[in-house]
């Protein structure tokens, strides 16, 4: 996690300004999709729970991908199968990380 994003800095005011307000929701909207395009990020278990990545979804995300043992090779063809059986929320969580780590 060396690339990690970097928190935008807190600033002390006590004005609620709307160019204030704005530009920090701007740089928090900021760090959080960087987080998201982090792919060693988005799939640590902190933040698939913070994200509410459902198991179901989640054992299609850390599924192995190349097969290279018979227990990666079942584990992915299980998360195959999950797949069609996802339900359209579940789904859309699913191409929402997916769509991050491209």
């Amino acid at each position: 996690m060396s690339n990690s994003p970097v928190l935008p800095p807190k600033r002390l005011t006590r004005s609620l300004a709307v160019e204030f307000v704005e530009r920090r929701l701007t740089e928090l909207q900021q760090y959080s999709r960087q987080l998201l395009e982090a792919q060693d990020i988005v799939t640590t278990e902190p933040m698939m729970n913070f994200l509410e990545v459902p198991n179901s979804v989640r054992a299609i995300i850390l599924a192995p991908t190349d097969g290279s043992s018979q227990t990666d090779s079942k584990q992915s063809e299980d998360g195959r199968r999950n797949r069609k059986n996802l339900r359209p929320e579940e789904q859309r969580v699913l191409d929402l990380v997916l769509s991050t780590q491209n």
